[in-house]
């Protein structure tokens, strides 16, 4: 028998039960009834047996929409992405969608009643064990994330999700393949930690060398300084207190703490200027920079330079500065000394030349010139001195100029 006439015979046999009842509930019809009574009756009972088939019908829509709302509800659960558990207190799996059987490495109807613990891996346990007590002892959502190790696979990282059903028996849990998040999240760690050791490892240049180097931003306000330029210019405690501010800031400092001296800190304005014509023409400069830091003169040779991003904007500029203090006095003494010596020469009684090592005249003196009977030394720098000496008196000329070159002091000799 197939299922309509089953449907038939049951639709038969309701009936029959219907007419049996009714019948013995039915009384002997009241012909003295007034009509309009029955009439009404009858109206009432059409009424009803409309009522009763819209009810059906709007019975029968709902029944329809709620079987296409179980259908929808049930593929968005077996296809959506992340895996979605029911488990026990002790891990035990009562139901799980197709992507939840992916994660493990199995057929769905292969995990119920299976246990969770058996597919996650070992270090992981104490933590999913932690996770359901907490869901099982709470009234809110819990996650966690564990390791799980799927069939012919490798270990894959989960975050799951947990809250309690209403009944308060089982852990409804979502599980979210975070593999690739925890890889991207090691590079991004491994990524930090080469920055930091490549920043360690350039402070530690940079503060080793005797060299001042910075770098700031476009107002000015530093955003690095070495160990050189905090100690020997800024005199600062370290090398985090000069970033996010200038140099007059520290120039002001410096000078509140001798204002009776007007000479005691005069290092500050010329920077600003310098970094001003850098921005400008984005190229590097040459710059020397001098002033007064603690009453004692400091003169610096200084390269400034744009500090360009990666699409080559300039975002800065960066220098480095050497101090040539003691270069600078040397050479104010050596010019100073220049100077005396060419007014020696200048006003000697003697004829002074002198020439390259291969005799030939870079200098002489006025006296030299009034003696060869030359007005200046237009004819005469360039030339061999030996071409001053008299043809009978060259070869001594020679012995004697070889002489000098080799030890140091000429022959005692006279020659024209």
């Amino acid at each position: 028998m197939n299922r309509k006439n089953k449907v038939i015979q049951f639709a038969a046999s309701l009936r029959l039960m219907a007419e049996n009842i009714l019948w013995k509930k039915e009384k002997p019809l009241d012909i003295h009834k007034n009509i309009d009574e029955i009439k009404q009756l009858h109206r009432e009972y059409q009424l009803q047996k409309i009522e009763l088939v819209s009810l059906n019908d709007k019975i029968l829509i709902a029944k329809k929409e709620a079987e296409i709302a179980y259908e929808k509800f049930h593929n968005i659960y077996d296809f959506a992405p992340t895996g979605y558990f029911t488990f026990t207190i002790d891990g035990e799996i009562t139901s799980l969608n197709i992507s939840g059987a992916r994660l493990l490495g199995y057929e769905r109807n292969e995990l119920i009643n299976k246990n969770i613990q058996d597919f996650i891996a070992e270090e992981s346990l104490p933590i999913l064990k932690k996770f359901l007590i907490e869901v099982f002892t709470g009234d809110s959502k819990i996650n966690c994330e564990l390791m799980i190790a799927p069939q012919n696979s490798l270990p894959v990282f989960v975050m799951i999700e947990g809250v309690l059903n209403k009944y308060g028996e089982k852990c409804l849990a979502t599980v979210i393949d975070i593999t690739d998040r925890k890889k991207a999240e090691g590079r991004i760690i491994e990524r930090e930690k080469n920055t930091e050791r490549l920043y360690t490892l350039l402070r530690r240049i940079t503060d080793n060398m005797p060299d001042m180097l910075w770098a700031k931003d476009l107002n000015n306000r530093y955003i690095f300084a070495n160990k050189a330029m905090c100690e020997k210019l800024l005199n600062t405690k370290d090398t985090n207190e000069p970033v996010g501010r200038n140099d007059m800031f520290f120039a002001k400092r410096e000078r509140a703490t001798n204002p009776e001296n007007q000479n005691w800190h005069t290092f500050g304005e010329i920077c600003s200027a310098s970094e001003e014509a850098v921005i400008k023409s984005g190229k590097t400069e040459h710059f020397e920079e001098f002033g007064n830091i603690k009453n004692q003169f400091l003169f610096l040779d200084v390269y400034k330079s744009p500090l360009f991003d990666e699409e080559g904007n300039i975002i800065g500029t960066v220098g480095a500065g050497r101090d040539v203090t003691k270069e600078k006095e040397i050479e104010k003494e050596l010019l100073e000394s220049e100077e005396l010596y060419r007014k020696l020469v200048s006003t000697s009684p003697d004829a002074i030349n002198m020439t390259d090592l291969d005799g030939n005249i870079t200098f002489v003196s006025p006296k030299s010139l009034e003696l060869f009977g030359y007005e200046s030394n237009e004819h005469i720098i360039g030339c061999s001195i030996i071409n001053w000496i008299a043809p009978e008196n060259r070869e001594k000329g020679i012995d004697n100029f070889n002489h000098v070159i080799s030890n140091g002091f000429p022959l005692d000799k006279e020659y024209l």
